[in-house]
């Protein structure tokens, strides 16, 4: 059998690579607006393309998030995992509207903190905060009207477990979130501005120098 094949197409198979898709303007999941303008244009109208490496690793992130969470639920039993978050913002001026949408790993509501789960495949250049994941952090606070998070680093290897702040959590930043409307802002207005939008030349937004563009 030609396991490289036949594991390969599988996971190409199985890749919900439509899941976090939004084709309108205003419509945005947190893990888009943590990336540049560009990416997060690639990523919501579903331009980005996946190689079988980089799909594979997604489905080894999302086993090891169902393995927390049937492993965790009967010892959290007041907590929500993959909770469901909408939000819109709305200009008092012009009514115009973003919306977030998305799910947050593991929402306490008791205590207001939130958890964001994210797995490596080790602990090579580690050194938390990453940005990407605060913003991530902050859109799922926000929604969820929530005082502080926390962002629990996972090994894929050996399911060690990292989690940053790793005595507390990390309070809302209102500053952080300002930022993040600013930019869901001006990729909704680029969209639209761009009219039909069907490859990567028609993004109206360049590559800026980002480690995800420098993989594109």
């Amino acid at each position: 059998m030609d396991w490289e094949a036949q594991i390969g197409q599988t996971i190409r198979d199985t890749a919900e690579q439509d899941s976090h898709v939004e084709r309108d303007a205003v419509t945005f999941h947190p893990s888009q607006l943590a990336k540049c303008k560009r990416q997060a244009t690639l990523a919501k109208l579903g331009l980005k393309d996946f190689d079988t490496d980089t799909l594979g690793t997604f489905r080894a992130g999302t086993l090891v998030h169902e393995w927390l969470q049937s492993e965790l639920a009967d010892q959290f039993p007041n907590c929500e995992f993959e909770r469901e978050i909408q939000e819109t913002y709305t200009n008092p001026v012009n009514g115009e509207e973003i919306r977030v949408t998305g799910r947050a790993d593991l929402w306490n509501p008791e205590q207001g903190i939130v958890y964001d789960f994210k797995t490596r495949g080790g602990w090579y250049n580690f050194n938390p905060p990453t940005d990407r994941h605060l913003d991530q952090l902050t859109l799922y606070m926000d929604a969820l009207d929530a005082e502080a998070g926390q962002i629990v680093y996972v090994n894929r290897k050996n399911l060690e477990i990292r989690p940053w702040p790793a005595d507390t959590t990390y309070p809302f930043d209102a500053d952080r979130r300002a930022k993040l409307l600013q930019k869901a802002r001006k990729i909704r207005d680029g969209i639209r501005e761009a009219g039909e939008i069907t490859s990567k030349a028609d993004v109206p937004f360049e590559d800026c120098g980002c480690w995800l563009c420098g993989q594109e």
